[in-house]
């Protein structure tokens, strides 16, 4: 596999930036295995000395494997159930009926294809190319931990009047997104997210019986985390997000925090020079968690529509 690097000038003086402290604008370095600490003994205090593992080159590959295997089977299972609705009577052939024409399991599907899409990606990249970023499969792996983490909270409530909500809230923040953008790009008379939003508003009155209901704008932290806890998962989620996200905003921290460091001297004594690499291991890491949401959260769609199709 050839392994991309990128290469950065760190003064010597400075004590960050560094996931470890809280001087680097990231705040306090969350813990990335649930109730451990540096599980390697490197005792550095960066994130990466807590999640990379002692398996082998073989045993990673064999997880790598395993994972791409399980994205493929919902894939070709959400292609089977392309343009098929929940059977009837089961909880999101209710959910649909009533958060007609924003049915509520469209949300979840669609969700779900978008988190399978970018561990597909992910597959393509570092198996098929053998290619491996520094920073790339950590941006792919935020975008499936997201979207799956969408479909996960949308489908958490066990009421069907809050999931519904759910639904609607994610649709009235995906409005508000939309609009800005539109304006953005100068679009002459967009929609008008006042009206767009009444329609949204009408049916969350209808299903919580609410005159005063209030759509309000779910935060990506607030969906992570939640599905983080739904997810069950033994790794920690929100915090694999938050790492990936550092990547994807090209935080220094993150790569400081969680790539291989190479040090070698410049013609100026006060600033070394940094060659930042990635493996394997480190990306297993962040991918594994978001398989977990994944799975949960197409678990939980089988269930709640008592399957679309018989899967072969």
């Amino acid at each position: 596999m050839f392994s991309a690097c990128v290469w950065c000038r760190v003064d010597k003086t400075r004590s960050g930036p560094d996931p470890s402290t809280t001087g680097s604008g990231c705040g306090p370095r969350p813990a990335l295995r649930k109730g451990t600490g540096c599980n390697t003994g490197a005792g550095s205090g960066d994130p990466a000395c807590m999640v990379v593992s002692r398996l082998s080159d073989e045993q990673i590959s064999r997880a790598f494997g395993e994972i791409f295997g399980k994205v493929s089977e919902i894939m070709k299972w959400s292609e089977r159930a392309k343009g098929l609705s929940p059977v009837p009577g089961s909880p999101l052939s209710g959910d649909d009926r009533i958060s007609f024409p924003y049915q509520v399991s469209h949300g979840v599907r669609g969700s779900l294809a978008i988190a399978t899409e970018h561990i597909d990606a992910l597959n393509k990249l570092v198996s098929v190319s053998e290619v491996l970023h520094p920073s790339a499969p950590f941006t792919l792996v935020r975008g499936a931990i997201e979207a799956a983490s969408a479909a996960l909270w949308m489908l958490t409530p066990k009421q069907r009047s809050e999931r519904v909500l759910r639904r609607l809230r994610f649709l009235a923040k995906d409005l508000y997104l939309n609009s800005a953008v539109l304006v953005e790009l100068g679009v002459k008379n967009p929609p008008s997210v006042t009206e767009r939003t009444e329609k949204l508003l009408a049916i969350a009155r209808r299903a919580s019986g609410d005159t005063d209901v209030k759509l309000t704008r779910p935060t990506s932290t607030e969906i992570v985390r939640e599905a983080s806890s739904a997810s069950q998962s033994s790794l920690n989620v929100l915090a694999a997000w938050q790492v990936c996200s550092g990547f994807a905003h090209g935080m220094p921290w993150a790569g400081l925090g969680m790539l291989e460091k190479e040090q070698s001297e410049t013609d100026d004594e006060r600033v070394v020079s940094l060659r930042l690499s990635s493996s394997l291991d480190r990306v297993l890491w962040a991918t594994r968690a978001a398989m977990d949401v994944i799975e949960k959260a197409h678990a939980e769609c089988v269930r709640m529509s008592q399957d679309y199709i018989v899967v072969a």
